[in-house]
C-alpha cells in the first residue's frame, strides 16, 4: 500500500502479545500504517500460553452523526420534553 508523501497518515502499534519472549511467532504483526478516515481491527491467535495479533483488518473511521455542538434534541430527548410540558393538543381531535 503505498501513501503519498505530505498526506497525514499514521502508524498504529499493534497491541503486545500476551506470551513470554520464547513463544513470539515470526508472522506476528507490529504495526500497520493508515491514511486518514480508516482504522484497524486487530486479529488475534491463541495457542497455548496465550495470543498475539497475526492479522489486521483496516475498516473505515466511524463518524457520528452528529457534531459535539449540534444542539438538537434526539427523539428520546424530545419525547421526555413534550411529556414534561403537558401540552393540551385536545383541539386537535377535531381534525382528525
Amino acid at each position: 500500500m503505498a501513501i503519498r508523501a505530505g498526506s497525514k497518515s499514521k502508524v498504529v502499534l499493534a497491541p503486545e502479545p500476551e506470551l513470554s519472549a520464547g513463544q513470539l511467532a515470526p508472522n506476528r504483526v507490529l504495526s500497520v500504517k493508515l491514511r486518514p478516515g480508516e482504522d484497524v481491527e486487530w486479529l488475534w491467535t491463541s495457542i497455548a500460553g496465550g495470543r498475539y495479533v497475526s492479522g489486521y483488518r483496516i475498516v473505515r473511521t466511524r463518524r457520528p452523526l452528529r457534531g459535539k455542538k449540534d444542539k438538537r434534541l434526539s427523539w428520546e430527548e424530545t419525547y421526555r420534553e413534550a411529556a414534561r410540558e403537558k401540552e393540551d393538543w385536545s383541539d386537535l381531535d377535531a381534525l382528525a
